[in-house]
C-alpha cells in the first residue's frame, strides 16, 4: 500500500500494466488537474479506480468506475480545503480500508464497531470539541511576536494530521507554511518561531528556545507547562478515534489563529 500526492503519482507511480492495482482517489471537487490526469493514466493502464468525493458530479466522478460520496455541505463549493470534509474523509477511509481488511479475515473488528458508534454520536462530539475549544481558548500569545511559523511531527500514530493543519495555517497567513519531522526542525535552531506540533511524544519538547511558542496537539502526558509551552491534549484511547479527535483540533486551533490574526 502506498499512499502518494497525485502529481508524484504520474511520474513514479505508474506502470504498462497495472490490472492488479486498486488507486483509491480522495477529493473534494474532484476538478483538480493532478488528480485527474492520474486517475486517467491509471485507468487506462488497467487499475480499478474509486474516489472518495465530496462533491457530486465533480470532473473526477466520470473518469473513475465508483465513487463514494462524502456529500458535506451544499453541493456548491465555498471553500478549498473543507474542514468537515477532511474529517469525513478520515472516517469513511478508516470504512474503506476496514471493509477490505474484512474480505480477508472474514469479520469486522469489534473494536471498530465501538468505535464507530461512538463516532455517530452527536453528544461525543459536542463534548469533543467543548473539550477541546476550552484547552485551546487558554493558548494566551502574541502572534505579532513570530516571525516565523512550523508544522512539526514525528512517527506518532496521528501525525498523519500535520499536513492539514499545515494547509489551514497557510490559509490563515496567505503563504506556505513549513512542515517537517522533528529530527530535521531539531537541526534548524529556529528562534522567534510559532512551533506546532501534532504527535504523541511530548518528551521531544525539553528543549525549548525562550523565544519560540510551541503549541503541542497530543495525546502524551506531562504534567508541567511552561510560559511559552501549550499543550492541546487529546484523551482518545485508540487510532480512529485519536485520530478523528486530532483533526477537531487542529481545525479549532486553525480558526483560533485566524482570530488572533484578525
Amino acid at each position: 500500500v502506498e499512499a502518494t500526492v497525485a502529481s508524484e503519482g504520474s511520474g513514479f507511480h505508474l506502470s504498462e500494466n497495472m490490472n492488479d492495482t486498486i488507486v483509491v482517489i480522495i477529493a473534494q471537487s474532484g476538478t483538480t488537474i493532478d488528480t485527474n490526469v492520474f486517475a486517467r493514466l491509471a485507468k487506462n493502464r488497467g487499475a480499478h479506480t474509486i474516489a472518495l468525493v465530496n462533491k457530486k458530479d465533480g470532473d473526477v466522478t466520470f473518469i473513475v468506475e465508483n465513487n463514494l460520496y462524502l456529500g458535506n455541505g451544499r453541493d456548491i463549493e465555498m471553500s478549498v480545503p473543507s474542514t468537515k470534509t477532511y474529517t469525513c474523509h478520515l472516517v469513511l477511509g478508516f470504512i474503506f480500508s476496514e471493509q477490505i481488511l474484512s474480505i480477508y479475515s472474514k469479520k469486522i473488528k469489534k473494536l471498530f464497531i465501538e468505535t464507530s458508534k461512538q463516532l455517530i454520536s452527536a453528544n461525543y462530539i459536542n463534548n469533543l470539541i467543548k473539550t477541546l475549544n476550552l484547552e485551546i481558548n487558554k493558548i494566551k500569545f502574541n502572534i505579532l511576536d513570530y516571525t516565523n511559523w512550523v508544522v512539526v511531527f514525528d512517527d506518532s500514530v496521528n501525525s498523519l494530521n500535520a499536513m492539514e493543519l499545515r494547509i489551514k495555517l497557510s490559509e490563515c497567513c496567505y503563504k506556505a507554511i513549513p512542515y517537517m519531522h522533528f529530527k530535521n526542525f531539531e537541526k534548524m535552531h529556529l528562534t522567534q518561531c510559532l512551533v506546532f506540533y501534532v504527535g504523541s511524544k511530548i518528551e521531544l519538547f525539553t528543549k525549548k528556545h525562550p523565544s519560540n511558542y510551541y503549541i503541542l496537539i497530543s495525546s502524551g502526558k506531562r504534567n508541567n507547562e511552561l510560559k511559552n509551552l501549550k499543550i492541546v491534549r487529546l484523551n482518545s484511547k485508540n487510532f480512529i478515534s485519536l485520530n478523528v479527535e486530532t483533526s477537531l483540533a487542529l481545525q479549532l486551533l486553525s480558526y483560533n489563529i485566524s482570530e488572533k490574526i484578525d
